[in-house]
């Protein structure tokens, strides 16, 4: 299971949606598209998981990697 799966059954779709202001398809998106949450999410989605005492380890989200540098 993955870590994004680990967070979205620890606290439950309905109440991750709320939480983030999204729609049901967003939540599945994640589920099947990389099971990776977006960045954009980090910040509410880490606040949400301390309240309720649940790990949310940086390596749920899809953060876009570094270019090279010339």
């Amino acid at each position: 299971m993955s870590d994004a799966e680990k967070i979205i059954e620890s606290i439950g779709r309905r109440r991750l949606r709320q939480a983030l202001g999204v729609g049901e398809t967003a939540i599945s998106n994640v589920l099947s598209r990389g099971c990776r949450f977006p960045a954009s999410w980090y910040g509410p989605l880490k606040e949400l998981c301390d309240r309720e005492g649940v790990e949310c380890p940086i390596s749920a989200f899809n953060w876009k990697s570094a270019g090279k540098v010339a």
